[in-house]
């Protein structure tokens, strides 16, 4: 993508620190700003990030731009994953671990450029219980530790809402797994 294209972009307004309005509007200018012009969304509680990414899909995009957190980001890879539709990120969660580890901008301005005119990879992506992912995935404690970093936890204390989330799951019973990879079992832990 070396010329400037018309993605479609989705905000997630309520990422990282809660509710900001200001978010898609930022978003928005900026990405006009850089000669963009077309179609942004919103996600809502009955409009998440995967559903209008699936929707975008099967409309026809060959571009999606995800603004939002991990979980937002994780949501649109399921509707991309196994299609020509490339997805850029700009982080706007709590951890961005994903944005992180692609070594993405941490500023809007500079994820959203990389997002726009980034040359586009192909990345490994795994698939558990049917679901896919490409930060992690866990079990035991440390998915426990994740699913209890909930939104309310995570809008009052940031990061602090996973260690607080790792302290109350400290007693989390250990359990045995078999763990598959390419249909082969792999390893018992």
């Amino acid at each position: 993508m070396n010329q400037v294209n018309h993605p479609v972009i989705i905000v997630n307004p309520v990422s990282g620190r809660g509710l900001d309005r200001s978010r898609l509007q930022n978003v928005e200018r900026l990405a006009r700003k850089m000669g963009w012009d077309g179609e942004i969304l919103e996600t809502t509680s009955q409009m998440h990030a995967g559903f209008l990414a699936q929707k975008a899909v099967y409309s026809g995009a060959r571009h999606i731009i995800i603004c939002g957190g991990d979980g937002s980001v994780m949501e649109a890879l399921e509707a991309v994953a196994g299609t020509k539709c490339a997805l850029g990120i700009v982080p706007l969660g709590t951890g961005n671990l994903f944005a992180v580890n692609l070594d993405l901008p941490r500023t809007i301005n500079g994820a959203l450029k990389v997002a726009l005119f980034g040359v586009v990879r192909d990345i490994d992506i795994g698939l558990t219980n049917g679901v896919y992912f490409g930060i992690l995935t866990g079990i035991g404690w440390d998915a426990a530790m994740v699913r209890d970093a909930n939104r309310e936890l995570k809008d009052r204390l940031g990061l602090l809402a996973y260690f607080l989330a790792a302290i109350r799951n400290l007693e989390h019973p250990i359990s045995r797994y078999e763990i598959t990879i390419d249909g082969q079992p792999s390893l018992t832990v």
